[in-house]
Parts: C-alpha cells; structure tokens; sequence
C-alpha cells in the first residue's frame, strides 16, 4: 500500500492516517488537499474560470465601429459605454463592447 502525503501544508496529520481507504480519501478532498479519489487534482472552482477579458484602447474602439474617437468619448461621458479606468488609462472592455453593439444596433 502506498501512503499518499496531503498537498494542503496545514493538513497535521501524520502518514498513518492516509490510509489509502475511501473514507480517508473523502477526508482529504474535505480538507481541501486537492486530492480526489483517482489522485487527479481537484477541480475546486472549475465554475468560476473564464476566459481572461481582453480590454481596447478608445482609439481602437473607435476604428472598430468606424467612428471617431471623440464619438466613443461622448458615449464615455454620457454613460452609455461603460470603460474601466485603470490610473489614467481608459480602456472598454471586450464584454462590456458587446452589450453596448447588442442593446444599440440599428439594423
């Protein structure tokens, strides 16, 4: 039998007790050691994971839709498109370019 050591570094309990049964492989998944019963890491927030956000520059935007830039930033002001500011840096959200082309398309 093989004594599998808990990837939690708080987990105090001594080799002796991961005895490989069922019920103390439960218990290092309840403990949060990471371990599931066929040794594969457990995917704790697997739900919470997207896709990372990609962010435009204004002028970007801009050529995107093909308006000007003083456009996008009266849409700014005026609180139509939402931005993220991060210091002095604006910037439109991928997520947030999509909504804004959805809720105002003239078709």
């Amino acid at each position: 039998m093989t004594v599998r050591r808990s990837l939690n570094a708080n987990d105090r309990r001594s080799p002796a007790e991961h005895d490989g049964s069922p019920a103390s492989e439960h218990d290092d998944v309840a403990r949060g050691s990471g371990i599931t019963r066929l040794g594969a890491p457990h995917a704790v927030n697997a739900h919470r994971r997207r896709a990372p956000n990609r962010f435009f520059t204004v002028l970007a935007v801009a050529e995107r839709l093909g308006v000007s830039e003083r456009t996008i930033r009266r849409w700014i002001a005026a609180g139509i498109l939402p931005v993220h500011r991060f210091g002095r840096l604006v910037r439109v959200s991928e997520t947030d370019l999509v909504a804004f082309l959805a809720l105002n398309r003239d078709a």
